[in-house]
């Protein structure tokens, strides 16, 4: 019986690794599934830690201690440029290495797609996570890996923008891309462009409400707008609130505070006299196509089902505080609400 030698193989990722000896085996492509479905993918559609973009200089001495600090950063029109070569600090009487880095940034919507170098959210591709179409942000049947951001694409995409030298080609590629032709002011620190451009969970919530609200107004009938503005003028608010007006004709103009407000009652206003004739009937039977999975067959129950969704989540994005058992729940809403939403 012969005995076999085992030897440990290395395995390099194809976009990892500047120069690939000949004969040496790499990954490609990544299988994953989406919808239920395998799929195939490159494997460069992929996050990397942000030290695999981040290296550090040594400290001069071997002996020397190393702190290093790492900032959180909030950003609203306002510009920070630090500690990132390391720097020789007397701490406790010692001499010791210090070296400040970015850990993560939030920013105010606009601003925080100005960070990461993508178009404003009125753009065709103005989402700084992904490169959806603005009319496909509702879809149910995206295959969300594709279609993702990722820092070390869009720093291939912007050399590109910056090497072409006629202003109409260099809009288009902008477009395309989804991108702005001049760099982020961050890009000149040592950072992972959108792991580490945090949402700002206050703005992301009350603009999804927002959008909730406007494609459920849009889907009522007639009838459904007359019942829902007489509901409506009648609904017992908390005496703190201050009076809304028309939601159908001023959907638009809500601050933040109504929107997630309006997510509380939501679901009231709606049972008091959502249903059949209450929507147009093409709407009704688009949504019943998109429902078939769903136990309720009912398109009235399904939208106020959305509504109460909505809901959940946002109480448990906004607990006062989280425990492992909170996180555990957030993730559950998000993905019921991930499952119901885009499919109404």
């Amino acid at each position: 019986m012969t005995s076999q030698i085992l030897e440990k193989v290395p395995i390099l990722m194809i976009f990892q690794h500047q120069n690939i000896p000949d004969g040496s085996l790499q990954i490609s492509e990544i299988i994953y599934k989406c919808n239920d479905r395998w799929h195939v993918r490159n494997v460069k559609l992929l996050y990397l830690h942000p030290s695999d973009y981040i290296s550090i200089r040594n400290p001069p001495s071997s002996s020397m201690p190393i702190y290093k600090l790492f900032l959180d950063l909030y950003y609203d029109d306002f510009e920070m440029k630090e500690l990132e070569k390391g720097k020789v600090m007397t701490v406790q009487g010692q001499d010791a290495w210090i070296i400040a880095g970015l850990r993560v940034v939030m920013a105010d919507l606009p601003q925080g797609n100005d960070l990461t170098g993508v178009l404003r959210h009125n753009a065709n591709k103005g989402c700084r996570t992904c490169k959806t179409t603005k009319e496909s942000l509702s879809a149910h049947n995206q295959d969300i890996v594709t279609t993702l951001r990722y820092h070390h694409i869009t720093d291939e995409e912007i050399l590109k923008i910056s090497y072409e030298t006629i202003m109409s080609k260099r809009d288009q590629l902008c477009t395309e891309y989804g991108l702005r032709s001049l760099p982020s002011i961050l890009d000149k620190l040592k950072r992972e462009r959108y792991l580490q451009m945090l949402q700002d969970v206050y703005h992301a919530t009350a603009g999804k409400i927002g959008r909730l609200l406007k494609l459920t107004c849009e889907l009522f009938s007639q009838e459904g707008e007359d019942n829902f503005i007489e509901i409506w003028k009648n609904f017992e608010i908390p005496k703190r609130w201050s009076r809304l007006p028309n939601l159908i004709t001023y959907y638009n103009s809500f601050m933040m505070s109504d929107l997630l407000r309006l997510a509380m009652i939501m679901l009231f206003l709606l049972n008091q006299f959502l249903k059949e004739s209450s929507i147009k009937r093409n709407e009704t039977a688009m949504i019943q196509q998109r429902i078939d999975a769903f136990r309720v067959n009912s398109v009235p129950k399904i939208i106020i089902f959305c509504w109460i969704h909505v809901a959940k989540t946002m109480k448990a994005v906004f607990n006062k505080k989280f425990t492992s058992d909170s996180y555990e729940e957030l993730q559950q809403c998000f993905e019921e609400e991930f499952s119901i939403l885009p499919k109404v």
